[in-house]
C-alpha cells in the first residue's frame, strides 16, 4: 500500500487573521471614502452610501444626529467589511496548497466573498433601506453602481490576498514527521 500524502487544512494563523482584519479595514476605508465622494460630487446614483443609509435606518435619524450618521456608517462598513474578509481568509486556508497561494486561488476566494456580499446586501439590507432588491427600486443605473462597488472590493480583496498571503515553501511551518526514528537505530555504532 502506497502512503500518498493528503490534504490537511491548516487553520489560518492568528497573524494571518491580524493581516486579514488590517486588510479589511484599510479596504473598507478606501472604499469608503470613494463612496462618499462619488456621493458628495454627485456621481453616484444612490441617495447616501449604503452603510450610512442603514446607520439612519437601524438607528433613526433623530437618535444618531446629522453628526454621527457618518461615522456610524463607516464603523459598520469597517465591521462587516473586515469580517467578509476574515471569512475570505478562513476559506482560503482550506484551500491553500502547500507550496504557494495560488493566484486563481486568491481570485476565485476574492470574487466569490464579493459577490456573495452582493447577494446578501441586495436581497436584505439594500430592501431594508427602501432601495428595493439589489437597488433597483432607484432605477437599473443604481443596482450597476452597487454591483461594480461590490467587484471592487473583490478585486482589492484578491490583489490584497495574494500579495499578502503568497508565500514560499521556506516560510511555511514544516510538516511533522510520520514515524520517528527509534534511538537505538540514529546512534552511530561504536568500533
Amino acid at each position: 500500500m502506497v502512503d500518498r500524502p493528503t490534504a490537511r487544512w491548516r487553520g489560518p494563523a492568528v497573524r494571518d487573521l491580524v493581516a486579514a482584519a488590517v486588510m479589511g479595514a484599510g479596504i473598507s476605508l478606501s472604499l469608503s471614502a470613494l463612496l462618499v465622494v462619488a456621493t458628495v460630487e454627485q456621481v453616484s446614483r444612490l441617495p447616501m452610501p449604503l452603510a450610512v443609509a442603514f446607520a439612519a435606518h437601524l438607528f433613526g435619524k433623530a437618535t444618531l444626529g446629522m453628526k454621527l450618521l457618518l461615522p456610524v456608517g463607516l464603523l459598520l462598513h469597517v465591521g462587516y467589511v473586515s469580517t467578509a474578509t476574515l471569512v475570505a481568509v478562513a476559506a482560503l486556508g482550506r484551500r491553500r496548497d502547500a507550496v504557494r497561494l495560488r493566484v486563481l486561488t486568491a481570485f476565485g476566494t476574492a470574487f466569490g466573498t464579493a459577490l456573495a456580499l452582493w447577494v446578501l446586501a441586495g436581497l436584505s439590507v439594500l430592501p431594508y433601506v427602501g432601495w428595493g432588491p439589489f437597488a433597483l427600486g432607484l432605477g437599473a443605473g443604481a443596482a450597476v453602481e452597487v454591483l461594480a462597488v461590490h467587484l471592487l472590493y473583490g478585486a482589492f480583496l484578491w490583489a490584497g490576498l495574494w500579495l499578502v498571503f503568497r508565500r514560499s515553501t521556506t516560510e511555511l511551518p514544516p510538516e511533522p514527521a510520520g514515524t520517528p526514528i527509534p534511538a537505538a537505530a540514529a546512534a552511530p555504532v561504536a568500533q
